[in-house]
């Protein structure tokens, strides 16, 4: 690469990682995978993205966000840059896909000297189609890059995460979260803070919630659910998680999670930490129920759900899984 110079690069937050990828482009030792890993809507993809964009940057300081590759990548057409998504069942990569960039990867790139290739999901990526891409991951061409995401390090096979770079992404402080919020997207104060709270800390979380009544919705639901669920008997236990697990994987897993958040703060609330909680439009509620439930049994559904959430995520049957988490979820003393 030439031009090793640096630019603004058009990412919130994330800046050790950055960093990290900003020396290995000045220093001319950018690896030829990388393992992006983080929670849902953490910046993978964007990341990913950006980091592909620089590279494929025909002019300094890199990003330059004005050359021709620059605009063609901003608006996701460049032909040297490559997403891929899974197109399986339950978003499965299959090995013709991989198949298909073996293929390709052959080829000289069309506009600039390297080819780039984002995966997302790396952990859903089939045993052959794993094996597929450990091939190339083995001999790649010199100018093929891949960028790999993963929302799971321990579901991707242990022989493509010793051929990739692996960077972290974690969430991002509250106040990164609700500062991008109000400059960026004009979100009033009230709007920012709450969807900071709500996205823990993952700005395309808040994106979406913010763009999406779809989102906020479903947290209201959910939040009704497990209000049912401490206070009625049963029957109606098992038949919420029946009605639950009929629903796709993402919306389950999304489910659980706000359910991980109301009883957080349930025992943020018996820690004394108001502010703290990330429900924080509800914290009235939240105050008037909190002293209902010992903190032994908190931190026993705490860990219940994520327990659940971890057998899903590994293929459990949902409603077998939600079916063990009703019968370990306390009921409320009042």
């Amino acid at each position: 690469m030439t031009n090793t110079s640096t630019g603004s690069w058009n990412i919130i937050g994330h800046s050790g990682a950055i960093q990290f990828l900003q020396r290995a482009l000045e220093q001319e030792r950018l690896s030829h995978a990388y393992l992006f890993v983080g929670p849902p809507q953490v910046g993978k993809r964007t990341v990913a993205a950006e980091l592909a964009r620089v590279i494929v940057c025909t002019d300094a300081p890199r990003p330059c966000g004005k050359c021709r590759s620059c605009q063609l990548a901003l608006g996701g057409h460049h032909p040297d840059i490559t997403t891929v998504r899974g197109e399986g069942a339950n978003g499965r990569i299959l090995v013709d896909q991989i198949r298909d960039i073996r293929r390709e990867a052959s080829l000289s790139p069309v506009e600039s000297r390297h080819r780039v290739y984002i995966i997302c999901n790396m952990e859903l990526a089939n045993e052959s189609a794993a094996n597929a891409l450990l091939k190339i991951l083995e001999e790649p061409p010199h100018h093929v890059l891949f960028l790999l995401t993963t929302t799971a390090q321990e579901l991707v096979l242990p022989t493509i995460l010793s051929r990739c770079q692996i960077v972290f992404l974690h969430p991002q402080p509250r106040e990164v979260i609700a500062s991008a919020l109000r400059d960026q997207w004009n979100a009033s104060d009230e709007q920012a803070e709450l969807l900071a709270r709500l996205s823990g800390g993952r700005m395309g979380r808040a994106l979406t919630m913010l763009q999406s009544d779809q989102m906020l919705s479903q947290r209201l639901t959910a939040l009704g659910q497990l209000q049912q669920i401490v206070e009625q008997g049963w029957d109606r236990r098992f038949l919420l998680a029946e009605e639950i697990a009929r629903c796709r994987p993402a919306k389950v897993q999304e489910t659980l999670e706000i359910w991980v958040s109301w009883w957080r703060d349930i025992l943020l609330l018996h820690e004394n930490l108001p502010d703290r909680i990330t429900n924080y439009d509800r914290e009235t509620d939240l105050t008037q129920i909190y002293q209902s439930f010992a903190v032994d049994d908190i931190r026993s559904a705490l860990h219940a759900l994520q327990t659940c959430a971890d057998c899903i995520h590994k293929n459990v049957g949902a409603r077998l899984a939600l079916e063990w988490l009703m019968v370990r979820l306390p009921v409320t003393n009042a």
